[in-house]
């Protein structure tokens, strides 16, 4: 939820602190991203982004990506580790 821009938990002022900086990092890195995509699909994602969050390039991202995320995640757990 972080990546696509849908955690809610705000915290305590010091949590904010960070979530509003990775929330920039995000905007950056989305950036970058963006900026090597082809012509149409920066239109395609600038249509209704007019403050640069790209929300629908990273919900876009998120979807393709999860598994590959959840697995750099995993990837030195046990079998029977959990995740609560």
């Amino acid at each position: 939820d972080i990546v696509r821009g849908r955690d809610l938990f705000r915290g305590n002022d010091e949590e904010k602190k960070k979530r509003d900086e990775l929330e920039k990092n995000l905007k950056t890195i989305f950036g970058k991203i963006h900026s090597r995509l082809t012509k149409d699909a920066q239109n395609y994602y600038e249509d209704n982004d007019t403050d640069k969050n790209y929300y629908q390039l990273r919900e876009d991202w998120w979807k393709v990506h999860r598994d590959q995320v959840w697995e750099a995640i995993t990837c030195e757990a046990k079998s029977d580790d959990k995740y609560n």
